[in-house]
């Protein structure tokens, strides 16, 4: 029986090894070939207030979309406050990072972000940022929701639009990663280019 116990508390202690070391930073690993990259200027609508583009000599490339009103419980069909990004990409299944930063507390850092067909729908936002859960005030750095990782599928190879509403301001966002082999959170603070 003690052997069984043994086994038992064995199997556990490995299930809850291979979970940490799941959620445990990775190298940063970008493909210029398969990954994307947007960033402020990649903006092709904004609202007329809530957000604007300023310049942040912290950010990749001297700017950054900055939040400072609009926030919302939920993502919102027809926000007030919002950021939509068109690229092009192939279709599959994209590991979402944002490079994003915060001064204050970890009540003004998250955004919602939607795409293709569930903007305008109000249902589909994916809880995005929460980098002072994980990263310190002041400081550019990589998040998911906090430190998990999250996904978005492009169903079709084409034309997207990403839609970014503030669920907590003021914050500011650097980059957003689109990837195909980062699948947990980077172990650098740094930008990619």
């Amino acid at each position: 029986m003690t052997g069984l116990h043994l086994l038992y508390v064995g199997l556990i202690v490995f299930a809850v090894s291979g979970v940490s070391a799941n959620n445990s930073p990775m190298p940063l690993t970008y493909d210029p070939a398969k990954d994307i990259i947007l960033n402020s200027q990649s903006i092709t609508e904004m609202s007329s207030t809530g957000v604007r583009v300023v310049k942040d000599g912290g950010a990749s490339i001297g700017q950054a979309i900055e939040f400072f009103s609009g926030t919302g419980e939920r993502a919102e069909s027809h926000p007030q406050v919002y950021v939509d990004i068109r690229f092009s990409a192939p279709a599959g299944r994209y590991t979402v990072w944002l490079r994003g930063r915060s001064d204050m507390d970890d009540m003004t850092d998250s955004v919602w972000l939607q795409v293709d067909d569930r903007i305008g729908t109000g249902t589909g936002g994916l809880r995005m940022g929460n980098w002072l859960d994980i990263h310190p005030a002041g400081v550019y750095a990589w998040a998911g929701d906090s430190s998990s990782s999250m996904t978005i599928e492009l169903k079709h190879a084409g034309d997207h639009v990403i839609r970014i509403q503030p669920r907590q301001t003021p914050h500011r966002i650097d980059q957003i990663w689109l990837s195909n082999s980062q699948l947990r959170i980077p172990n650098t603070q740094s930008s990619i280019r």
